[in-house]
């Protein structure tokens, strides 16, 4: 089967919302989708800042990806999904319970991509060769995650904070490889997009929303979404969706040039 290939546009970085025994809220959840669905071209759960994603486990990851699954149909809007643990062998965990999800659901008609960052567990040497197996046992596609601050937080001693651009250059010709979302240097950023040139549907998303309204790129950019779903209470009865939204202005929609010019505020 043909790997789909990652969306242009706004992707939404969700908060991962929990019930009071830590299970994942079904119901707040779906509302959160509901506010934020129209808006954007995919989301992302689970995410290692927002999503809180290094405090979840691969049963939780796997009922998080399965509860927004049942929210989101029939509407095929793409799902990204953080996948990393510390080790290969805990990553690769989280892909087989996740794997198993998208085969219980009967293929789900949602593209999902699995978001991993490499270098939270392995070194750029044999990266490579480690995507190739990756790839080989996966149903769906992968999306890189490079994020020095994040590798930074890594308690063992490591010499690169970055993937090294040779290394990028190979890992997207990889046909199960659809991006990047992108976090360092504007330097870096042109290095990555002229390794990456080759491959039409290679995505670099900016991982950093400032950085993306200074320098727009033609992919987009993964912009978090502070917004916290509450259960109607005793003020509001019978409110669909109760907010204390934190106001953030995010760019959905880009005109010819590449500029960003419509936003929606939550």
């Amino acid at each position: 089967m043909e790997s789909p290939t990652a969306p242009r546009g706004l992707v939404a970085d969700l908060i991962t919302p929990f019930m009071p025994n830590l299970s994942i809220d079904e119901e707040g959840l779906a509302r959160l989708l509901e506010r934020v669905v129209p808006h954007v071209q995919a989301v992302f759960l689970a995410s290692p800042e927002t999503g809180e994603g290094m405090g979840l486990d691969p049963a939780q990851r796997a009922e998080l990806l399965e509860k927004a699954l049942i929210a989101l149909s029939p509407r095929a809007v793409p799902i990204f999904i953080w996948v990393t643990q510390e080790t290969q062998e805990g990553t690769q965990h989280t892909l087989d319970a996740l794997e198993k999800v998208r085969l219980d659901r009967g293929s789900p008609v949602n593209p999902v991509f699995w978001v991993d960052t490499p270098l939270y567990y392995h070194s750029n040497r044999g990266l490579p060769d480690h995507y190739r197996r990756l790839v080989d046992t996966s149903s769906m596609p992968f999306l890189l995650h490079n994020s020095p601050n994040l590798i930074k937080t890594v308690a063992r001693p490591l010499k690169r904070h970055n993937i090294r651009t040779s290394i990028l250059k190979e890992l997207a010709d990889l046909a199960g490889i659809g991006g990047m979302i992108f976090s360092g240097t504007l330097e870096r950023a042109h290095h990555y997009r002229r390794a990456s040139r080759r491959v039409s549907a290679f995505r670099i998303y900016d991982g950093d929303e400032s950085h993306f309204l200074d320098h727009p790129s033609m992919s987009g950019t993964v912009a978090p979404v502070q917004t916290s779903p509450q259960r109607p209470g005793p003020k509001s009865p019978g409110l669909p969706c109760n907010y204390r939204p934190t106001r953030k202005s995010i760019p959905t929609t880009s005109d010819r040039s590449g500029r960003w010019e419509t936003t929606f505020e939550i």
